[in-house]
């Protein structure tokens, strides 16, 4: 019974997002987001360290789609919890011996199917090492690519988050990173009229109401960033880019991966629709596929694809397995994880 189930309602998000691209004129990249994240959300039970035969099966699937991108994929695995988790991580070499880091994490908070939290990260980091790879004698510096886990409770703020592990990595190897950006929910948009809010309220004097932009989040150490990947996103992109930098203190500031990096003084910013400041499938069952607007998710794509580039601009739109992209001259964590926590409240 509950696989009929699942197949029924797996059937009726592919019959809502055909209707939604349709009406939309989904583009090539547009598709590709959509099918990696129903990919992510298709399994029955939810990707998390409760149920590992999902989280590995997530985390093969990235590997597939990075290997058939032409990419070399390795697993960085640790122990926590008395299981084996595993970061997938590959790099595109162009000589340089600077680093940019693209990450984003592929575990999900309690049952729900984590769509916009995290498949559209996912979804995003996949096509961008995609478009990358296949134009990396564009590319300003090398870049790694890599897919986190266990960026949720309970494991959010220890040791055992994969960002954690990969953070201490690097400087455990003394590499040099230029920055970091992490992809956190980046699918869901509306233009309804005061749908968007803010940690303060007098952020609504600055900052739209409108919940149609995706955002740069950053530290003072990470503002030549925020504004370089604003700047390329508001350039070649078609969809508004607004960009925050505060301290870690602000709610929501150091939301994800990020702050792993932040507390090594490692440039990081984060790529968001603001989550729960907008989305109120946050940490729900409602976090579906169908809720995502695929052709914006494509336009951040092309953005952060650009912000990669020497020349931040690109000519024309990334497709789905298309590399017709060119450009032209112009907080300390704790030692052990926190029990589970028994509400959908933001971490």
């Amino acid at each position: 019974m509950c696989n009929r189930l699942a197949e029924l309602a797996l059937v009726a998000t592919i019959c809502a997002l055909s209707t939604t691209l349709a009406d939309e004129k989904p583009t090539p990249l547009a598709f590709s987001l959509r099918t990696h994240v129903l990919k992510l959300t298709g399994s029955e039970l939810p990707r998390s360290y409760k149920h590992m035969g999902s989280l590995n099966a997530a985390a093969a699937y990235i590997d597939v789609e990075l290997t058939k991108a032409g990419l070399t994929t390795k697993m960085q695995e640790y122990e926590a919890y008395g299981q084996t988790f595993k970061n997938i991580i590959c790099r595109i070499e162009t000589g340089s011996p600077k680093v940019v880091l693209l990450g984003a994490h592929y575990d999900v908070f309690g049952p729900g199917p984590g769509a916009d939290d995290n498949a559209s990260g996912i979804a995003g980091l996949i096509e961008l090492a995609r478009i990358l790879h296949a134009n990396k004698d564009k590319l300003e510096y090398s870049v790694e690519i890599i897919a986190f886990t266990n960026e949720e409770q309970p494991f959010a703020r220890t040791k055992a988050m994969g960002s954690y592990v990969h953070a201490q990595s690097i400087r455990d190897r003394r590499q040099a990173i230029e920055y970091v950006v992490v992809l956190e929910m980046i699918g869901f948009y509306s233009e309804k009229a005061e749908s968007q809010t803010y940690p303060i309220a007098s952020m609504r004097q600055t900052y739209p109401t409108t919940g149609n932009f995706v955002a740069v989040v950053g530290n003072g150490n990470s503002a030549d960033t925020a504004a370089r990947i604003k700047q390329a996103i508001q350039k070649n992109a078609a969809v508004d880019c607004q960009s925050l930098v505060a301290p870690p203190s602000l709610q929501g500031m150091d939301y994800s991966d990020h702050l792993n990096y932040w507390a090594h003084d490692v440039k990081a910013v984060m790529i968001t629709d603001t989550a729960f400041y907008r989305n109120q499938n946050y940490h729900q069952l409602s976090d579906t596929p169908a809720t995502l607007n695929y052709n914006k998710m494509a336009e951040v794509v092309k953005g952060l694809a650009a912000s990669c580039y020497k020349a931040q601009t690109i000519t024309n739109e990334p497709g789905a397995g298309q590399s017709d992209i060119t450009t032209s001259d112009k907080s300390p964590v704790k030692d052990q994880p926190s029990s589970p926590t028994s509400k959908d409240v933001p971490r």
